[in-house]
């Protein structure tokens, strides 16, 4: 018997590759194969392709490009952030803000700045995964000099009031970043409308490659360098540039514009109407962050008293690939912090899946999706035999 048909809904984890990202790509790891800082044709061939990629991106995110550092994805944008935030600081007893709800990447590099001496305060969410601006302003302390908090929340898709954090920290003597990895292609957005000092994205949530990515560096911002060597990258990301991975990354972003915001406008469409299906057909089934504005492609879903890796690992075998959380996070059994944030229970965090959508995402996915769900969650609850329903 042929295997059934794959439904990806894990794009939060990452995306396919566009064709035309990988044509893109191609020439460049072939004949314009040069190092960026070689002074000879090839050399400069890939020097120009990547600057001509560079104010591509810049301009997707309304920045010059000289604003933008090219980075090897969004944990490496956000590990330069924070420890390069703290470090061009220079403040005797640096102190920093994050949410509670960040990405590892951010909280882990939190963590570390905390055992070197820095103070740290999570500022805590609603149980719609939102942070409130005056829960942000009052952990703002003389010494503060770095404010984290994340555009579209990693699990439960929350959109987070950036922009009006920023107003609320306008004229004080602190840096403001935004992990946008889960928002950028999938919201419209500038660093000037969001009011940032600091900006991290990456190519392989928007089809584009992996091991690439940016942080948009306000100018005038010192940051103190985490990786030395050359001088590439203003000094501040040493290493011979990923030119292939670049010229891929600019593709995508032209894709973004291309398609334009409509494409994930009908992508929200398709989430709403899966998650409607979900909760008229599942007892018990139940949004989490779904009462607040969300990105489009991110749905986590609880199905009480099913495990969600037994939910996951049976979908999987019939041909529908979720997540029980983040893939930086899934190799640990502990309960999702952003779940335990919102007011969950280690218990209750253990029945979340998320579900996450593309432009490639279609209705006859997701119908077939809702129908395995349902006979997996009645499985579960109804064992009538010990094992799941073929698919």
């Amino acid at each position: 018997m042929d295997p059934p048909p794959t439904v990806y809904l894990d794009n939060a984890a990452t995306t396919r590759v566009a064709p035309e990202v990988i044509a893109a790509m191609l020439p460049f790891h072939a004949c314009a194969f040069g190092n960026a800082s070689s002074r000879h044709r090839l050399g400069f061939q890939a020097r120009r392709a990547l600057e001509r990629s560079r104010a591509c991106i810049a301009a997707a995110l309304g920045c010059r490009p000289a604003e933008l550092v090219l980075t090897s994805g969004g944990t490496e944008a956000n590990n330069l952030a924070l420890f390069g935030g703290v470090a061009g600081a220079r403040c005797s007893q640096p102190h920093v803000v994050i949410s509670a709800v960040e990405h590892p990447s951010v909280a882990r590099a939190a963590e570390v700045l905390e055992r070197r001496g820095v103070g740290l305060t999570r500022v805590g969410v609603d149980a719609q995964c939102r942070v409130d601006p005056r829960a942000v302003m009052a952990a703002v302390r003389p010494g503060t000099v770095l404010v984290s908090v994340m555009l579209v929340n990693h699990e439960v898709g929350t959109i987070q009031p950036v922009a009006e954090i920023a107003r609320c920290l306008q004229g004080r003597p602190m840096l403001l970043h935004a992990d946008a990895v889960q928002a950028f292609g999938k919201l419209p957005l500038t660093v000037s409308g969001l009011g940032v000092d600091l900006l991290s994205v990456s190519a392989h949530k928007i089809h584009g490659p992996k091991g690439v990515g940016a942080l948009y560096v306000r100018r005038g911002v010192s940051l103190g360098p985490r990786q030395m060597g050359g001088d590439q990258e203003h000094g501040l990301r040493a290493g011979t540039e990923n030119v292939p991975a670049i010229v891929g990354f600019a593709t995508a972003v032209k894709l973004v514009h291309r398609r334009g915001y409509d494409a994930m406008r009908r992508v929200a469409g398709l989430r709403d109407a899966f998650e409607r299906e979900i909760l008229r057909s599942i007892p018990g089934a139940s949004v989490n962050g779904g009462r607040v504005a969300r990105a489009g492609h991110i749905s986590n879903l609880n199905f009480p008293g099913v495990p969600s890796r037994w939910l996951v690992a049976q979908l999987d075998a019939c041909g529908v690939l979720a997540s029980p959380g983040a893939a930086c996070s899934c190799a640990r059994p502990a309960p999702s912090p952003v779940l335990l944030a919102m007011g969950h229970t280690a218990a209750t965090s253990r029945w979340a899946v998320r579900f996450s959508l593309s432009v490639e995402t279609t209705v006859d996915q997701l119908t077939r999706s809702v129908e395995v769900l349902r006979r997996l969650t009645r499985c579960w609850r109804h064992p009538c035999s010990l094992r799941p329903p073929k698919c």
